[in-house]
């Protein structure tokens, strides 16, 4: 705890409590911001300023009225007092406030509501590190507004030095452009904008028109930098220009020496080997398509490519098209839907189409919606088994490479505790088969990079399209990329049009061209039809009736309405995975041995009966009824049964998993693993009502919230659909 950031606190509590749109802060010892800059600090001190600007309805921005407030009560900025001056004014406690938030001493032991000497003087250390010409202590209005926010003008862990000084070079020549910059030594979305800004400043634009935005004013006037001054420019804009591309590429890890507006040999070097990363053309020249590659992780969204990927299922026209207009690659998905409704799962027909209009194909898996708690070290293991099962039964060559998807924006941390965990998983599937195929990575730079670096993945699918990932800006694209996704568009051909990914191509991975049929002894015609007559028949007895063309490797779903929604329904079952696949929160997990459960963990299975039934002695007794039975059926083996509340989708899931040694005869054995899986998704009233119904039943920690769950007599309904659901 920061002890001057606590008494910053104290003050804003003490003298703004009760005032109009003053939020309290919570600094009880419980509290996770007592004494701690964060946001909510930030916030207190900006709604404080506002009121004491006399802004009526103070908010968690510094726009347009907060800017004219301060303008119209500081003309010429906030000035420094003079020592013998016995003024007070809020105005200063705030502003020493902001500055001890940011790690700034004022030489004071306390806030104070004056501003003098000491704190005048931390004003200028600010400013000498943040590369401000300016050194007084004076406080304009953009000072201000660094001062109530997150900016922070020192490195911090994780920053790069050369990084920093090309902010400060920003901040001492483009403030009127730009505003002022961090100088955390981190390339963010704020300092990618603020290069872009400069481009904008050199190509003649005012401070007002230069968005920051890269759009067709910038592209069109965009300047042709070589080592020799063009025409067209001043030597002062060409200087800029010179001096913005070696900005540009320190912050994409390639720092070609000192800052200044002079061509080297060290320019030359590092943007040719910058140009050879991107699969972009040798040149000791930074054209357009090198700007846009500098300032955009897209690079120019115009750029003819060679490879493409779509969730389109390719008909004969659509696959010649594509080849007719240059594609030679084209990335299709294992399995999955779009809306949940349409499929984009590659066929053997459509292989076989895409292959005979002269097109290769690589290999992508991707279910269910983009959000940080579904990649987890299970959902990898089960997520790799799908995948392995829909290539190998598809016949894709073995040794190719498979690329999963994390389509979200990971920070750091999230990428160790979230996607190296789901690779893991996905790596422990593929270990239990050798020799079938290869890890990919599809997402953001650093994603790819952290993946490949832990060992996960052999190939990287970069999602550059998405520039505003901060898993982009910054970071290199990785050494290994085969496919660099950077346009989404729409293509259009003799019967239509459809949507597709404009991929980059590095030659490194080209796909396949052909399937094959492969020997699986386990998998023939005769035992696939005995296993899938074995796992309809453990579906029927959890209750999911009407089964009917039942295939055992292929995942079952579909919806139905009843009166209190709709439920979605999925079962399927696998052979010789020997993995998890429900993935719940709150699950139990009994063995089973000579068609009897183990006594000792039937307390576990109770419990979780207990929730999933509302505490209903009848419910309950019914659904171990019913698994008592499962277990004299599968002889040996598990039962699992669990319930999950997902906040991010609105989804109550509960789901049963079945797993045997099944005996097919005396020479083969199996495991077979089957589950069904139902959900209902409902709007927030409804979770609310779901939860507070249940509160007495059980309460447990869920996606880093206190999540209350319990069934209410509307979840007895599920045993209803168990035991009345219609044919599929």
């Amino acid at each position: 705890m920061d002890v001057m950031v606590y008494e910053t606190q104290k003050w804003l509590n003490e003298n703004y409590t009760g005032k109009n749109g003053y939020i309290p802060l919570d600094l009880s010892d419980e509290s996770e911001i007592k004494g701690r800059t964060g946001w909510t600090t930030i916030y207190a001190l900006l709604r404080a300023f506002q009121i004491r600007l006399g802004i009526e309805k103070p908010a968690d921005s510094f726009g347009p009225a907060t800017r004219a407030a301060f303008n119209s009560n500081f003309e010429n900025g906030i000035i420094e007092q003079a020592e013998d001056s016995e003024e007070e004014d809020d105005i200063y406690a705030i502003i020493q406030g902001a500055l001890w938030c940011k790690g700034y001493s004022t030489g004071l032991g306390t806030i104070t509501r004056q501003f003098k000497k000491s704190v005048g003087d931390a004003i200028k250390l600010l400013k000498r590190e943040a590369g401000l010409p300016d050194y007084t202590s004076t406080i304009t209005l953009n000072i201000m507004e660094s001062l109530l926010s997150m900016k922070q003008f020192r490195l911090v862990s994780g920053g790069d030095i050369n990084i920093q000084a090309v902010q400060r070079k920003v901040n001492e020549k483009y403030v009127p452009y730009t505003g002022i910059v961090p100088c955390d030594g981190v390339y963010g979305r704020e300092m990618n904008k603020a290069l872009i800004q400069v481009l904008q400043c050199i190509e003649g634009l005012s401070p007002a028109d230069a968005t920051g935005n890269f759009g067709n004013y910038t592209k069109n006037n965009c300047p042709i930098i070589s080592s020799t001054q063009p025409s067209n420019l001043s030597k002062d804009e060409y200087e800029n220009a010179v001096q913005l591309i070696k900005f540009a590429l320190t912050c994409n890890g390639y720092y070609p020496g000192s800052l200044d507006g002079t061509w080297s040999s060290a320019v030359t070097m590092h943007l040719s080997l910058f140009q050879e990363a991107h699969d972009l053309p040798q040149s000791p020249v930074c054209n357009l398509n090198t700007w846009m590659a500098l300032l955009l992780s897209s690079g120019n969204p115009d750029r003819a490519a060679i490879a493409c990927d779509t969730a389109t299922i390719l008909n004969e026209k659509m696959a010649q098209a594509l080849y007719s207009a240059g594609y030679r690659y084209v990335g299709r998905y294992l399995t999955g839907t779009v809306g949940g409704t349409r499929s984009k799962a590659l066929t053997e027909k459509e292989a076989n189409i895409i292959f005979a209009a002269g097109l290769k194909i690589f290999a992508i898996f991707q279910t269910g919606a983009a959000y940080l708690g579904r990649y987890t070290y299970e959902k990898g293991v089960r997520d790799g088994l799908e995948a392995i099962e829909a290539a190998d039964m598809l016949g894709i060559p073995y040794n190719e490479i498979i690329y999963f998807a994390v389509d979200y924006d990971l920070q750091g941390a999230e990428i160790q505790s979230n996607a190296v965990p789901y690779f893991s998983g996905i790596k422990k599937s593929f270990q239990q088969h050798p020799g079938k195929y290869r890890i990919g990575v599809y997402g953001t730079r650093n994603t790819c990079s952290k993946i490949t670096e832990a060992g996960h993945a052999v190939s990287s699918f970069v999602a550059d399209m998405s520039t505003g990932f901060s898993g982009n800006m910054g970071f290199k694209i990785p050494s290994n990329w085969a496919f660099d996704q950077f346009a989404e568009i729409t293509f259009s051909y003799s019967g239509g049009t459809i949507g597709i990914d404009k991929d980059g191509y590095s030659g490194r991975y080209s796909g396949f061209d052909k399937l094959e049929k492969h020997p699986d002894p386990v998998m023939s015609e005769e035992v696939r039809k005995a296993l899938s007559e074995r796992g309809a028949f453990i579906i029927e007895s959890i209750g999911v009736l009407g089964i009917s063309d039942f295939t055992v490797s292929q995942v079952y779903k579909y919806n139905i309405q009843l009166s209190e929604g709709i439920w979605e329904v999925e079962y399927g079952t696998t052979v010789n995975t020997k993995v998890v696949i429900i993935d719940t929160v709150k699950s139990a997990t009994v063995d089973v041995k000579d068609g009897k459960f183990n006594e000792n963990l039937i307390a576990d299975m109770m419990s979780v009966l207990h929730i999933t039934c509302g505490g209903n002695e009848e419910s309950i007794n019914l659904q171990m009824k019913m698994l008592t039975e499962i277990a004299g059926k599968i002889t040996n083996g598990k039962v699992k049964v669990g319930v999950s509340v997902d906040i991010v989708t609105k989804k109550i899931t509960f789901s049963y998993q079945v797993e045997e040694t099944y005996n097919y005869n005396d020479e083969l054995t199996c495991t077979l693993t089957t589950y069904v899986k139902l959900s209902i998704k409902s709007d927030d009233n409804f979770m609310q009502e779901f939860q507070r119904a249940l509160e007495a039943v059980d309460v447990y920690a869920y996606n880093e919230l206190r999540v209350t769950l319990g069934i209410t007599a509307v979840i007895l309904f599920l045993f209803e659909l168990f035991y009345f659901l219609p044919a599929v």
